[in-house]
């Protein structure tokens, strides 16, 4: 099980699946480590105790034990992302810019905004498959239903950048890397997530509109 959800979390690149499944495990887990070391205190010979060889097995146990902790701690530290405090703005800067001028019933055209999975639109029902999410494996659908008007291929109009979104995930879902490179920045939240809009969408961006009131 664990190398299954090790594998998983690789292809996603986040640790989703294993921390959870240690934690979940660590009471078990703790109960038959303490069965076994009970068997096994009763299973060694007392004059085990006694002599030189029983100090270094439990140094080249507690060895071991540090290393392993030191890898796993390591190891789930890298893969482990801590949004900043200030995400949580994001979206509510977006509505500021003006997101809500590039929904179909403003614009008349259908503009695809791209964010990463840690986040939810705070759209409307109507609205809310213009937003695609990028990250965990999320496959971008059939063209057609991200085209602007039919033939027009596929197009995106606006990007909502955060922390935990990179290259990989563009690339996984078959996007280039470098998609908003030459976008617009129509909003900011220092240090937490930036709103990027293609140029010849910036006159759609209309302040005025909110969720509630469209």
């Amino acid at each position: 099980m664990l190398p299954l959800m090790f594998f998983i979390d690789s292809r996603m690149g986040a640790a989703r699946l294993v921390p959870r499944l240690l934690a979940y495990s660590i009471v078990p887990f703790c109960i038959w480590f303490m069965a076994g070391l009970s068997l096994l205190n009763k299973k060694i010979d007392v004059e085990f105790w006694d002599k030189k060889k029983a100090v270094t097995f439990f140094a080249v146990l507690s060895i071991i034990s540090g290393s392993l902790s030191s890898f796993a701690h390591v190891n789930y530290s890298s893969r482990t992302l801590i949004l900043p405090s200030e995400t949580h703005k994001c979206w509510e800067m977006t509505e500021e810019a003006g997101i809500v001028g590039l929904m179909y019933e403003h614009s008349r055209e259908t503009n695809i905004v791209l964010f990463s999975h840690s986040m939810l639109p705070m759209s409307d029902n109507e609205n809310f498959q213009y937003f695609e999410r990028l990250g965990d494996e999320i496959a971008i659908p059939q063209v057609f239903f991200l085209e602007q008007f039919p033939g027009s291929g596929t197009y995106f109009s606006a990007v909502l950048e955060t922390a935990d979104l990179d290259s990989d995930d563009f690339t996984r879902a078959g996007l280039p890397a470098d998609l908003y490179s030459d976008f617009y920045l129509a909003g900011e939240v220092p240090g937490a997530c930036r709103f990027w809009v293609d140029s010849n969408d910036i006159e759609l961006l209309d302040p005025s509109l909110n969720w509630g009131r469209m």
